[in-house]
């Protein structure tokens, strides 16, 4: 985007945004890189990262789509662009555009140029999984509050898992499906064992 240029530790902003420089936004970003290497025990990286910034979607659509065409429509995206020569590092890009996930969607990218920008190779389930962890921020550990949300608008139906009618009762008399009202207990050990390990509260309903 056409506008202004500014730094925040190893990061270099490229907006045309109305935002100032002092923005939270940005003093907490600064330090992002830094943080997920020591939460995951990394090396530090001193590589400079590039965030393109657009101020709103449709600017920042129209460069994807011109820039890199066959990528489909997403909020954000992480670029490593190969250098031209063999002593140049290769470019860490971030592409996205103030929205109302801004947060979110910086934090996700950020920490795809972070983990490409100290490994070789980063397996997709790993690269992803890591960035939806700490797309939350840091503090928050990986619980998301929307995935909290919704175990809670589902926790009520939880129940009906273990409901069995009038031939399904017959048909577990008989020893043909499984009874799945004795399934009920076991399941609920699972439950809470994998919330435990999660570090997840368990639904109130």
């Amino acid at each position: 985007p056409t506008g202004r240029d500014f730094r925040k530790g190893n990061l270099i902003i490229h907006t045309d945004a109305e935002v100032s420089e002092s923005h939270p936004l940005f003093l907490e970003l600064s330090t992002f890189p830094e943080q997920v290497c020591r939460t995951l025990e990394l090396p530090v990286s001193d590589k400079l990262i590039h965030i393109y910034l657009f101020a709103d979607r449709l600017k920042y659509e129209e460069y994807i789509h011109f820039e890199f065409k066959d990528i489909p429509n997403r909020r954000a995206l992480f670029v490593k662009r190969p250098s031209n020569t063999p002593l140049k590092q290769d470019q860490l890009l971030v592409l996205c555009y103030w929205g109302d996930r801004i947060q979110d969607d910086l934090r996700h990218e950020l920490t795809h140029a972070t983990l490409h920008g100290i490994l070789h190779d980063v397996p997709l389930w790993l690269d992803e999984g890591l960035a939806m962890y700490f797309e939350v921020g840091l503090a928050a550990q990986g619980r998301h509050r929307r995935m909290l949300d919704a175990l809670d608008d589902l926790w009520g139906y939880t129940g009906e898992l273990f409901e069995m009618d009038t031939l399904e009762a017959s048909l577990a008399a008989q020893g043909i499906v499984p009874d799945r009202a004795n399934l009920k207990s076991r399941w609920e050990a699972t439950i809470t064992r994998v919330f435990a390990e999660a570090a997840l509260p368990m639904p109130t309903q």
